[in-house]
């Protein structure tokens, strides 16, 4: 028969497996969340983890391991991208952080900062 520590052996492996493809389901899970909501301003790290069923700290570690990058940096970036195509529409800045989901401009212009090394201001002078 089966020694109990090739069986305990296997069953770990067993749930290891499982739980790495559930970890990549709750991934893909939030992705695609995280998709269609992107330029909502109900769309938080907050609002991820419950649609995906895992606290906010396992949501930042899983998305360190897939994409090694923060679920708000995530977020953060893709809305930045995105509101360069109102910039070059010459929008004023403080509504196309709205149009991109930022519920304050403050948080905008910090953002698209960080991600882009200059304020949306900044970037309009320059590229306008």
């Amino acid at each position: 028969g089966m020694s109990a520590e090739k069986a305990v052996e296997m069953l770990c492996t067993l749930v290891r497996d499982c739980t790495m493809e559930d970890k990549q389901a709750s991934f893909q899970k939030a992705l695609s969340y995280m998709g269609k909501n992107m330029f909502s301003c109900q769309l938080t790290v907050g609002s991820v983890a419950e649609y995906t069923g895992l606290s906010q700290s396992e949501l930042v570690k899983l998305f360190k391991e897939n994409i090694a990058v923060t679920p708000g940096d995530y977020i953060g970036e893709k809305r930045c991208v995105k509101s360069i195509e109102y910039l070059t529409e010459n929008k004023l800045v403080e509504k196309v952080a709205l149009c991109v989901g930022f519920s304050a401009v403050e948080t905008y212009i910090r953002t698209f900062k960080k991600h882009m090394g200059m304020t949306p201001g900044m970037w309009k002078k320059k590229n306008l």
